[in-house]
């Protein structure tokens, strides 16, 4: 930019660009016209032409955030099935029991029934391999693009917003027929038969999933021990084709163009040739990028790149602050939903964190100590954005990135675009002498990171999410804390930086109880919170050894709370979709007090039942079912908890039916002013004596959107609404909040409501 001040209006620009974003709710229609036509107005005033350019990548953040809310399923074709003919998207990627792909219905009849353009298609025990490119036609059932809403941690509806995904969809019966292969142009086909090959090559290395992340971008096949191990570590970034990558994928091509030059010139020293070396170097660089699949990171980075070329090739000088801010403005321009994926807030933070630190010291540096000072600032400037997205912190970073990233950058990733370039070119063999060495090297450095975590297992922790508010103020003061030496009120800055990301948590205070019932789809996980302890009832869905949502879902949770771990740990029985989480639980708190009533028993774990209760001075546990003498029944045996706590109590059933509610009710079940919804609020469950003797306030119904058994079943619904008991479902509106003080009404409140956001889909009316 040319005009003074230019890069603060291009960080204008930018700031105003990502404003819609913090809109609380959905965007007015009205408003994307308005600011589009506002806007037309002032290009045609000529004076002001310039400056209103600036304004471009705001308008074109409100058509984007219009476009999508249009391109969402009608509510007519909720639940409808119907047959849609498209092209597979990306790469497929095959989960435990099913194949998940991205779906973009191009033919025009299956767009004039009013099904949205991409899909997010779940084909379980597909009995034929989808690949990438192919057209099909597909029997789906369709549902809005909801998903799992909780207080803190991953928000899979923004990442649907900003996909553009329009529904889900099922594969239902056998109607499917491919019609037709990938197209010879495909890149995802490309892509596709560029993971066969290295899937041949490498089938025996333990290291494939991770050749497979740096190559094609394709983590499915990722095992969570090796991606737990990148993430305590603070490495998990070096397995996502970003800056970093392309930049050495860049730097790999300039090589290679200037050793041509010398071979076929005698050596380049004009600007032309300064010109071709940038080519090479570009089309390497998106040739990596387009072997990735050209998403938000890879994109990203290629921007960035061309603006720091920029200099250098038009021979001019500008701010590092100017060139950063130009690539900001182009990413804003070219694609409005970046903001919206951590990866655009890390990178851009921590190329802003490296120019104010550095672009203010002169005279030499080593190369070692240049590296360290860089790892400590990011690590210190961005620790505030990685709690807000991620609720973790890793002090294991700061030494395992002085030689993560040089064996991924100098080694590894050299190998592997070697060998995919040796791969395009159809010498299999020759490209196997590079990948193998390539996995050798990963699998190693993946053995080292795993031996530094078990070393350091108190150097990473899960962490509170900060609010907005704490992480500017902390970034901030620790840019202060970080910039040139002897820069003043550093000392002030850093107590005000430790100072807004200390305490945080969730804790109640001595006289309240907090009763979260979390969001996790079809199953159950809740969590009670006092002043002194916290106790987690049932775990949530999942298979031991290959998926669970404790990571996802019950971590973030914990750390929330402020809490390092819960005390107590509480599983009503031994169904999956309650017990699922359970293993993952105790290996990662063996202190913690574990009852489970399931068919197996544990050396770690003991039986519910009416012996146990408990209390930590601000709640009384009491167990009202099973006996110690019953015999694991299923359903029937589910642990059956009284909580009492502020003048309220709250009772947990599990999965029981009638006839223990029955038993309840004939042993003197005194009132409960709550209740969690036995078996999901199923039909066969919440029957009327029982309902009768509680005569509970609010009924909780831990019960997954769209779920497969109808729950919670009208008739239970109905059965509420008679005696006039207030029923909220998770099903519609998210994890539930509970609160309970002395003296005064529970309080409820909802994750869908509280979390509202631009791509949020949309709470019923009765939801708190």
């Amino acid at each position: 930019m040319r005009c003074p001040g230019g890069h603060r209006l291009l960080l204008l620009s930018a700031v105003a660009a990502m404003l819609p974003w913090a809109w609380p709710g959905r965007l007015p229609s009205w408003l994307a016209w308005s600011v589009w036509l506002a806007w037309l107005a002032v290009i045609a005033a000529r004076p002001l032409r310039f400056y209103a350019l600036l304004a471009l990548p705001l308008c074109l953040t409100l058509l984007f955030i219009e476009s999508r809310y249009q391109g969402r399923l009608p509510a007519e074709l909720d639940g409808k099935d119907l047959v849609v003919q498209g092209t597979v998207q990306g790469l497929p990627a095959q989960r435990a029991d099913m194949m998940e792909f991205l779906f973009r219905v191009d033919h025009p009849e299956s767009r004039a029934k009013g099904v949205p353009e991409w899909l997010q298609v779940r084909w379980y025990q597909a009995g034929q391999t989808v690949r990438a490119g192919e057209k099909w036609s597909l029997m789906l059932g369709l549902k809005p693009p909801r998903n799992r809403v909780n207080f803190v941690g991953p928000d899979p509806e923004k990442r649907y917003f900003a996909m553009g995904v329009g529904a889900l969809a099922t594969v239902k019966r056998d109607q499917a027929v491919r019609l037709a292969p990938a197209g010879s142009l495909s890149i995802d086909g490309w892509r596709e038969s560029m993971r066969t090959k290295l899937l041949n090559i490498l089938s025996e290395e333990p290291a494939l999933p991770q050749i497979l992340a740096l190559s094609l971008a394709d983590r499915s096949r990722m095992p969570a021990p090796v991606t737990e191990t990148f993430r305590q570590t603070g490495t998990g970034h070096l397995l996502a084709i970003s800056g970093l990558h392309i930049g050495f994928a860049a730097l790999l091509g300039y090589r290679l163009g200037s050793g041509m030059g010398w071979v076929l010139g005698g050596g380049i020293r004009t600007r032309s040739g300064l010109w071709s070396q940038w080519v090479c170097a570009m089309i390497l660089a998106g040739g990596y990028a387009a072997l990735a699949g050209l998403g938000v990171s890879t994109f990203r980075a290629l921007v960035m790149l061309m603006v720091a070329s920029a200099p250098v090739l038009l021979r001019s000088h500008f701010h590092p602050v100017a060139g950063w801010a130009l690539a900001l403005f182009l990413v804003l321009l070219f694609d409005p939903s970046a903001p919206l994926t951590p990866g655009f807030w890390m990178s851009f933070g921590a190329v802003f964190v490296l120019i104010a630190s550095f672009s203010p010291l002169t005279g030499p540096a080593g190369a070692v100590s240049t590296l360290a000072r860089a790892q400590l600032c990011v690590f210190l400037a961005m620790l505030p954005l990685g709690m807000y997205w991620f609720q973790f912190a890793s002090v294991l970073g700061l030494v395992a990135n002085l030689f993560a990233i040089p064996a991924v950058s100098l080694v590894i990733v050299p190998l592997v675009l070697s060998g995919a370039g040796l791969l395009m070119a159809g010498f299999d063999s020759l490209a196997a002498g590079l990948l193998l060495p390539a996995a050798w090297v990963t699998d190693g450095l993946t053995t080292g990171l795993s031996w530094l975590a078990l070393q350091g297992t108190h150097a990473y922790i899960s962490t509170f999410q900060p609010g907005m508010p704490a992480v500017v103020i902390s970034t901030a003061a620790l840019l202060v804390v970080l910039g040139p030496w002897g820069f003043p009120l550093r000392g002030i800055a850093l107590i005000l930086a430790v100072s807004a990301l200390l305490g945080g948590g969730d804790r109640p205070s001595a006289h309240e109880l907090q009763f979260d019932l979390l969001d996790v789809g079809q199953g159950t996980a809740a969590a009670l919170l006092t002043h002194k302890s916290l106790t987690l009832y049932d775990a949530g869905p999942g298979h031991p050894g290959q998926w669970d949502l404790v990571g996802s879902t019950l971590l973030p949770h914990i750390a929330s709370t402020g809490r390092s771990r819960p005390d107590n740990i509480v599983i009503s029985h031994g169904d999956l979709d309650h017990a699922g989480g359970l293993p993952e639980l105790m290996s990662r708190f063996p202190l913690a007090r574990i009852l489970a009533n399931t068919s197996s028993g544990s050396h770690a774990r003991s039986k519910c039942t009416t012996l146990d209760s408990w209390a930590d001075g601000a709640a009384i546990f009491e167990v009202l079912h099973p006996s110690p003498f019953l015999p694991y029944l299923g359903n029937k045996s589910s642990c059956v908890i009284s909580v009492s706590a502020m003048g309220a109590s709250i009772l947990l059933p599990g999965d029981i039916g009638a006839t223990v509610e029955s038993r309840l009710v004939q042993d003197g079940l005194p009132r409960h002013d709550i209740l969690l919804a036995p078996h999901h609020g199923s039909r066969t469950s919440s029957t009327g004596y029982f309902l009768d003797a509680l005569q509970p306030e609010w009924v909780l119904i831990p019960a997954g959107a769209g779920n497969r058994f109808g729950f919670p079943h009208r008739e239970t619904l109905e059965r509420y609404r008679s005696r006039g008991i207030k029923a909220v479902s998770v099903s519609d509106c998210g994890a539930l909040r509970l609160r309970l003080r002395r003296g005064e009404q529970p309080r409820i409140e909802s994750a869908r409501v509280r979390r509202d956001s631009v791509w949020r889909w949309p709470a019923p009316g009765h939801c708190p």
